[in-house]
């Protein structure tokens, strides 16, 4: 669904449903939207390793976990943006509309297709 949305509004998007999928696709991305709980583990660990490589994708964050361990884990790895769930779309649409380039030669890796 959150895929479907962003395609319409002119973003180019690949989805993966575990940690190991999204790991796959980071090649060739520009930014990242992870999920933090998924099948095979923790979103962390695809924002840990792009943070490691020292890519330069942009990297938001959703989770329904207002834990502050959580909070804190995920803050830790330096996301450029956490989304709290139930996701404001608009809030989302906002702050891809401010990443250059996105809307004309980006792909959005969008982890957790909800």
């Amino acid at each position: 669904m959150l895929a479907r949305l962003l395609r319409s509004r002119g973003y180019q998007t690949c989805t993966a449903a575990t940690v190991a999928d999204g790991l796959s696709l980071l090649d060739g991305q520009h930014c990242a939207v992870l999920d933090l709980n998924l099948p095979d583990g923790r979103g962390t660990a695809i924002i840990q390793r792009v943070r490691s490589e020292g890519r330069s994708i942009r990297v938001a964050f959703l989770t329904a976990s207002s834990d502050p361990g959580s909070m804190a884990e995920v803050r830790s790895f330096r996301p450029d943006k956490v989304f709290l769930k139930p996701l404001d779309v608009g809030a989302l649409l906002e702050w891809l509309g401010r990443q250059p380039g996105l809307l004309t030669e980006a792909r959005l890796e969008g982890v957790g297709d909800e």
